[in-house]
């Protein structure tokens, strides 16, 4: 229980930062059976899925560098990020009850929310 809630809430955070190199880390670490993820999580090991964020990863990791592009793409990921967030953190504890699920993904998606909100004023 104590591995899936830390899992759940350092996937809500990263998630707040870079969403797409968490998901491409995620996807090495599992695919290279480096790390055990939860079995509602293993779909993360699929190679599409790794090439799919590993090229949004670069793609995230360059718009950084335009001033428009940057304010432009993450005004974007304010939609994605956050439920993204919470639905990672959500599979990651998926084997205890409804209610234990639904208050982990609301406090991760929040979670999110917040490290994704700081996320502009750190860079800065």
């Amino acid at each position: 229980m104590i591995f899936h809630l830390a899992l759940a809430g350092s996937l809500g955070w990263a998630s707040g930062l870079r969403l797409y190199l968490n998901v491409f880390m995620v996807c090495v670490l599992a695919r290279y059976n480096v790390t055990h993820l939860p079995a509602s999580l293993n779909i993360l090991s699929n190679p599409g899925i790794l090439i799919v964020a590993g090229v949004l990863s670069v793609i995230e990791f360059f718009d950084d560098k335009i001033p428009y592009v940057d304010s432009a793409w993450h005004s974007i990921q304010t939609f994605i990020r956050i439920p993204a967030g919470a639905l990672m953190a959500m599979d990651a504890i998926n084997t205890c009850g409804p209610v234990t699920v639904t208050i982990n993904a609301l406090l991760d998606g929040s979670l999110t929310g917040v490290t994704h909100a700081k996320k502009p004023a750190v860079a800065r």
